[in-house]
């Protein structure tokens, strides 16, 4: 299951404007509103299962919690960097599923550290941090204090286009079965997810919302 952000604009309305503002880099009366739908598709039919809507300025990082009642254990979450966090890691894994991730952009890493599982893969652990403000302080409590998870660096390359490498981190620990080469093809599989949104906006025509 992969999840992602995107946003659509709606009618120009007084109601709309309040509870899905346009964007804050427009001038008052020079945008429409626009609504953050963050939504979960399968990756393998490209249907859409699950979506959450929100005012744009909300992270999609807080979001991912909105999907408690949706996963079921076995199921393997697949996200960019923008849901990637310890609250999220950990709050999968309490309900049996597993993800793999993009390292956010300010988590250094050190692959110095940790048990070695081959070059640029290692098994390391990370501790539980002070509660985030979005998250409600029993729920945070009943996370794992200290979570075992691999990080991965894995290059993407595709004829025509440079070469780019990710640090991903998953709760998939074993090597032997997920490969870094597996984790590297699931990753570059991600990208389907703006086909699924371009087929929602373009082709069935909902990135301006009328109604």
């Amino acid at each position: 299951k992969v999840l992602d952000g995107t946003g659509i604009t709606l009618a120009d309305t007084p109601e709309n404007q309040e509870a899905f503002p346009q964007p804050s880099s427009q001038r008052k009366g020079c945008g429409f509103p626009v609504m953050k739908v963050v939504a979960c598709f399968c990756l393998a039919s490209g249907t859409l299962l699950k979506w959450v809507e929100t005012e744009l300025k909300r992270h999609e990082c807080r979001i991912l919690k909105e999907f408690t009642d949706f996963f079921k254990p076995g199921d393997v979450a697949l996200t960019d960097r923008g849901f990637s966090s310890y609250g999220n890691l950990a709050f999968l894994f309490q309900q049996g599923v597993d993800s793999v991730m993009r390292v956010h952009q300010m988590r250094k890493l050190d692959y110095r550290k940790g048990k070695a599982l081959g070059p640029m893969d290692r098994l390391i652990k990370w501790s539980k941090p002070i509660c985030p403000k979005h998250w409600d302080i029993e729920d945070w409590s009943s996370l794992a204090d200290e979570l075992e998870l691999r990080i991965v660096r894995i290059r993407i390359e595709v004829k025509g286009f440079r070469v780019r490498q990710f640090d991903l981190v998953t709760t998939l620990l074993d090597a032997e079965q997920y490969t870094v080469e597996d984790l590297a093809e699931l990753y570059y599989r991600r990208w389907a997810v703006e086909l699924f949104f371009r087929h929602i906006k373009t082709t069935m025509g909902m990135e301006m919302l009328s109604c």
